[in-house]
């Protein structure tokens, strides 16, 4: 049934991933926390939110709220479907939140525009003391691009630079050379493109 589902959700079909969810419940054989992932993951657009909601529900029902991953999941289908204070109210209910929880929603909130509510989430990881990744830069330097945040455009890109982790990342550059460019600081996003040791097209 796993194999099914989790395979029917990387093809993309993803309401016949749901109705074989569905089905096995009928044949009394109960979804374990690897199938939940996978019929979350099928649930990420607003065309399927209902279901998403049920998913949550049976979430709820089965106590698989202690598993990280399982939360992580149910924050990142809400935030994919727009419904962002809902992702955020189920993040702020987690008796533990990690990165991964912070950056699907930071990533929810940047697709939809709402670039100050990233720099907010930003904040919020520091205050936690969560260690930042990839995703969380490239998010952060994303909404500081849009919105012309400069300053805190330079403290990601030290951050960055402290860690090492601009050397052999041609995202994060990519990034960075964006999120200077679009705030102005042409010559420096110039100096940036000469100084990456890997670059492309992009």
């Amino acid at each position: 049934w796993g194999a099914m589902i989790e395979g029917l959700v990387q093809n993309a079909d993803c309401e016949e991933a749901l109705r074989l969810f569905n089905q096995m419940q009928q044949e009394k054989i109960t979804p374990d926390r690897v199938v939940t992932i996978s019929v979350l993951k099928a649930c990420c657009n607003e065309s399927l939110f209902y279901d998403g909601k049920i998913i949550h529900c049976f979430v709820i029902l089965n106590r698989f709220e202690s598993d990280p991953l399982i939360n992580n999941s149910v924050i990142d289908m809400y935030a994919k479907c727009g419904m962002l204070s809902k992702a955020q109210q189920v993040l702020e209910e987690l008796p533990t939140r990690n990165i991964v929880s912070w950056n699907a929603l930071m990533a929810g909130y940047a697709r939809q525009g709402q670039y100050h509510e990233v720099l907010r989430c930003f904040g919020c990881i520091q205050s936690e003391g969560l260690s930042e990744n990839m995703v969380t830069y490239i998010c952060i330097l994303k909404a500081c691009a849009c919105i012309g945040a400069i300053e805190e455009g330079k403290q990601v890109h030290d951050q960055i630079m402290s860690k090492g982790l601009l050397e052999k990342n041609m995202v994060l550059g990519t990034a960075l050379v964006d999120m200077y460019a679009k705030c102005g600081m042409v010559q420096k996003a110039q100096d940036l493109l000469e100084e990456l040791t890997v670059r492309d097209v992009v």
